[in-house]
């Protein structure tokens, strides 16, 4: 018989059983759903050592993704974020903390949303905690409706 490698395999021989091992625990390993990092619920990491605004590289070792992927969320609306500066070349983006925690503790105790969706909700929320103090940038306090 003949492999892709042009290794030929005698018909008679079987897999060494440690090698077999190996190969199953690595598949197994490979299978297992990841656990997302615990957060906000009193059973893991609390956040507590964190900044109330994370940057990106913050953001994305939190949820377990990459920075690019993290702006990418920003620059389509699927994660909060405030730009602290914006230069002609660069800009200075932050996401609030406490929506990375709370989106990540909803995620482990099994909520199946879009991401959209829930920053919306979040968003909304925060809006209605905030009550009639909100400020909203460019808007006087009686054009708010």
């Amino acid at each position: 018989m003949q492999t892709q490698a042009g290794f030929a395999l005698p018909l008679d021989e079987t897999v060494p059983p440690p090698l077999l091992e190996a190969v199953v625990r690595a598949v197994a390993t490979a299978l297992v759903p990841r656990q997302l990092p615990q957060a906000a619920d009193g059973h893991g990491d609390s956040g507590d050592d964190l900044p109330p605004l994370l940057s990106p590289l913050q953001t994305a070792t939190l949820m377990g993704v990459s920075r690019q992927t993290v702006d990418r969320m920003v620059d389509s609306g699927e994660l909060p974020s405030i730009v602290l500066r914006k230069g002609s070349r660069q800009r200075m983006v932050r996401i609030p903390k406490a929506f990375v925690l709370t989106l990540l503790k909803d995620l482990n105790a099994g909520s199946a949303v879009t991401l959209k969706d829930y920053t919306a909700r979040w968003l909304a929320s925060v809006a209605e905690a905030a009550g009639d103090g909100v400020h909203q940038p460019g808007v006087t306090p009686g054009e708010v409706a």
